[in-house]
């Protein structure tokens, strides 16, 4: 509105992107696979019976809006959903209840060119601790596997679905999606970030040098297709 040029998504889709549990309802209009998911505002009467039976247990309590994994708890007993859930409101406008979905954790990055839209190698994440957490994220507690070990076609599926949802949302920029695969190959979208860390720790870095290039080749790339 100010007239500073940007690199990124429009500030729609951003905002829908920021807020996980709307994004996924409407993606999963289009047949993309999302966990079950229950959402939860500040003024809303909590039946903890009538979300135990949508999302089961083991399941993630969760802000829509927050990210680095602040404000996330896994859920295993019914007794400590009330208390995550209190956990998440302390960090979002908005809770989410979801599903968890067993299997293996990847990330796929995706950007636009001037002539087509570019899916980059898949990484693995591997964490040490039960989940991809803060501490995992960036205190060096989870393995980063980039290229992921995965059969040539869950990587043509995975990298595949992440540019049909790069179409589908009319994205621009370097985005990165999160996915679990399920134990039956399955890929499940749990989050899109769509203006993705670029520090050391982050990944998308990690995915542009395994490609062979260079960041700030990646960078021009993006910026001539903008301008």
């Amino acid at each position: 509105m100010v007239g500073v040029p940007y690199n990124t998504s429009s500030a729609a889709i951003t905002a829908l992107t920021f807020q996980k549990f709307h994004c996924n309802q409407f993606l999963k209009n289009f047949g993309i696979n999302v966990p079950e998911a229950v959402l939860i505002k500040s003024e809303d009467v909590i039946n903890e019976r009538q979300i135990m039976d949508k999302v089961k247990l083991p399941c993630f309590v969760k802000p829509t809006d927050g990210g680095s994994s602040f404000g996330i708890t896994k859920v295993k007993k019914e007794s400590e959903l009330l208390p995550a859930i209190k956990e998440a409101f302390n960090h979002g406008s908005e809770v989410i209840v979801e599903e968890n979905i067993e299997g293996r954790e990847v990330t796929c990055g995706v950007y636009r060119d001037s002539t087509r839209v570019e899916a980059l190698p898949i990484t693995e994440i591997i964490s040490e601790n039960e989940y991809f957490d803060y501490d995992a994220k960036y205190h060096g507690k989870s393995k980063e596997v980039t290229p992921a070990e995965l059969t040539d076609l869950t990587t043509f599926q995975i990298q595949s679905l992440t540019k049909e949802i790069y179409g589908i949302l009319g994205m621009k920029g370097v985005v990165r999606m999160d996915y679990i695969i399920n134990e039956g190959g399955i890929p499940f979208l749990i989050e899109i970030n769509s203006v993705p860390g670029m520090s050391k720790e982050s990944i998308v870095p990690q995915m542009v040098s395994v490609s062979k290039s260079k960041l700030k080749k990646l960078f021009l790339l993006i910026i001539n297709d903008s301008y």
